[in-house]
């Protein structure tokens, strides 16, 4: 039974994996790998007996780095400290560990929290400070690791317009790697992680489609395009089963150790939630934090020993890293439990301060890792301008379409109303001509300034934008100019639609002796047109949310209308018209209810109101 239940647990991997071939075997040179359908039954034996016991665990057997020179990258930690905040309740204090280069470093937390914590110290995202941090035997500055890592956040934030493919393009084009690198050229890098991620099978599918293991895995794959020689990971198992996350611990620790392309070694840091045995044994290194301190921090294979010196040995059978985490975790179901596990927690605490051995002497000094390349900004323009344009068809093409269909039926609309104005009016004495311009320039145009101005500041990719920004990929000036200079030939066509039909039907550029007035009213219009759109926008992103935006955006076009030159009176306006208005948002809230979806309801109330505006004019 043991036996079967180790070949399906090698065997089994991700639908989107392909087999590799001997050769890539013979590089990867990992005893652990799942996808080997050619290992020798003798040796699943011996894989399925050494999971039930802990012999491997307590120094029986050796770990995956023994018999390994040193490897550069080195880091070591000393004393940092995490004060609370207003965004992060919890602290850390007094935590060291080190890694080094080919090692996997696993941070084991009772809250997600502080494990996030410790890695938004590295990458300088929060307020910590450290009292040495020593890199390659050199003393840094905190802040001078974020620019030599790369950062995959527990939530990945990708377009999820895009395909993989085109995901890893345009990521390739902003993560440059270091400056005078020896490594593999970008396409040899992206067809690499390519395959060794198993993304092979889903190049052409959308980024919004792929599973929670599939994303992750790009995401990894995204930052890996900058050749960063220390990855730092937030929970990136969360959601995964089983299989799934031992194929990405797998990938993880034969990226550190240099993968097939025989690279040096390089350095992983993830938090990590408690995981299976057979994954736990992949780990170099655990570092196990409960309340804001240290509980242990050293190499997996010497922490069974040191718990079990401080007479908590693992029960036979029992996951050590579910047991341990356990066994630091504060109990609150009962006062006494609670009482009873605050004791224990202080007591293993003070035990590791007192039993902690020294970090390891810091080697001698070498070459520092060089900083992560960064995009110049011609390169930036670049990939912006190649997504905006050319990544995100035809789902922009469509929706510009729609969005041109709508302004020119809502056009056709107004010229209903206000059609052959001299007819009626040959002096144009009365007010048409006004309330003509009035009706294009304030009222008509206004769903449309917010539709268009949202879509582009608050569309299904700005969680991807923040992110990039807080990253330093681009610069949030570049993205709005290039957005800016994609957006408006595409929103000047869809003006020229909303002015040109409806004031062609009305008349009144027949009034004056040439065709002046025309062009006139399309420049003054269209100019009026582009430059609330780029008022709306720059409300767009400074407002955090779509519907302040609209808030913003409503207040602005109500000052710009009001103050038009254009008065209207309560006394002038009918009891009948408001009693209209309240009948009309009544019939739509029931077009709203009975259609599936918001496009056959702003559909159907269209038409709606269009039978009632033509019926008006008849």
């Amino acid at each position: 039974m043991n036996l079967n239940i180790s070949l399906l647990f090698f065997c089994r991997r991700p639908a989107s994996i392909a087999i590799p071939n001997s050769r890539q075997i013979q590089q990867l040179q990992q005893p652990l790998n799942p996808r080997m359908l050619h290992m020798s039954q003798t040796h699943l034996h011996d894989r399925a007996a050494s999971a039930l016991s802990h012999s491997h665990l307590d120094g029986g057997a050796p770990s995956f780095q023994s018999g390994r020179p040193e490897f550069f990258p080195h880091l070591q930690v000393r004393g940092l400290e995490v004060p609370p905040s207003s965004k992060n309740k919890c602290f850390v204090q007094g935590v060291s560990f080190e890694v080094k280069g080919s090692e996997v470093l696993a941070i084991m937390s009772t809250s997600a929290l502080e494990g996030k914590a410790i890695l938004d110290a590295l990458a300088g995202r929060n307020d910590a400070k450290a009292f040495q941090v020593i890199l390659n035997g050199h003393s840094i500055p905190l802040n001078a690791l974020k620019r030599r890592l790369v950062y995959v956040r527990s939530q990945s934030f990708l377009s999820p317009e895009l395909n993989v493919a085109q995901t890893l393009t345009f990521y390739s084009h902003l993560r440059r790697p270091p400056k005078h690198s020896i490594k593999v050229t970008t396409s040899e890098q992206m067809g690499l992680l390519i395959e060794e991620l198993g993304l092979t099978q889903v190049l052409s599918t959308r980024v919004g489609r792929l599973t929670t293991s599939e994303l992750k895995r790009l995401s990894i794959a995204c930052c890996l395009m900058s050749h960063a020689d220390i990855l730092l990971l937030d929970c990136p198992t969360v959601f995964m089963d089983i299989f799934d996350t031992f194929f990405l611990v797998e990938f993880l620790r034969g990226w550190a150790s240099g993968g097939p392309a025989g690279m040096a070694g390089k350095m992983v840091i993830l938090t990590l939630q408690p995981p299976t045995y057979e994954i736990f044994t992949m780990i170099s290194r655990v570092l196990l934090v409960s309340g804001g301190r240290t509980m242990y921090s050293g190499k997996r294979r010497d922490m069974l020993p040191y718990f079990a010196a401080a007479d908590y040995p693992c029960p036979a059978f029992k996951n050590p890293s579910d047991y341990y985490l356990d066994l630091v975790t504060l109990d609150d179901l009962s006062a006494e439990a609670m009482l009873e596990s605050s004791q224990r927690i202080e007591q293993l605490s003070e035990l590791f301060r007192r039993r902690e051995e020294p970090l390891s002497d810091p080697p001698l000094p070498h070459l520092l890792i060089p900083k992560i390349g960064s995009a110049s900004p011609l390169r930036q323009v670049f990939a912006l301008f190649l997504r905006q344009m050319a990544y995100s068809q035809p789902s922009s093409l469509l929706n510009w379409l729609s969005q041109l269909l709508i302004a020119t039926i809502l056009s056709v609309i107004i010229g209903c109303i206000f059609w052959d104005v001299p007819s009626s009016d040959s002096q144009l004495l009365l007010n048409d001509r006004f309330g003509y311009h009035y009706t294009i320039m304030c009222l008509a145009s206004w769903p449309l300034l917010i539709w268009l101005s949202m879509a582009r500041c608050h569309g299904h990719d700005r969680a991807a934008v923040e992110s990039d920004i807080k990253d330093g990929l681009y610069s949030r000036a570049v993205y709005i100019i290039v957005m800016l200079c994609c957006s408006i030939p595409a929103s000047l066509i869809i003006w020229l639609g909303l002015v040109i039909p409806a004031y062609a039907m009305s008349g009144l550029y027949i009034q004056g002796p040439d065709t002046e007035a025309f062009y006139i009213y399309v420049v003054y219009t269209i100019l009026y047109l582009i430059c609330m759109q780029t008022l709306f926008i720059t409300f767009g992103f400074l407002t955090p949310s779509r519907a302040w935006a609209t808030l913003v955006s409503g207040l602005a076009s109500a000052i710009v209308s009001l103050s038009s030159g254009i008065p209207f009176s309560l006394l002038l306006i009918p009891v009948y018209t408001i009693l209209y208005l309240i009948c009309m948002q009544t019939l739509f809230i029931t077009f709203g209810f009975l259609t599936p979806s918001r496009a056959w309801a702003t559909l159907v109330s269209g038409l709606a109101s269009a039978i009632v505006s033509l019926s008006s004019v008849s």
